[in-house]
């Protein structure tokens, strides 16, 4: 399988950096999280169904 760096709204970057800063604040460390889409490929059912937002912006 691949995977390419996701392509985020601006509200789910806000998201995003909220998580971060909730594990942060949770765990005491310096928590990054990072996006990133699974690419489909014919024959591959798991990726679409994985992630059915995926793509909304």
């Amino acid at each position: 399988m691949n995977y390419t760096t996701a392509r985020l709204s601006t509200a789910a970057i806000q998201q995003l950096n909220e998580m971060e800063r909730d594990l942060s604040n949770s765990t005491g460390d310096a928590i990054i999280l990072v996006a990133y889409k699974k690419e489909s490929h014919p024959g591959d059912e798991t990726a679409a169904s994985n992630h059915p937002q995926e793509g909304a912006e």
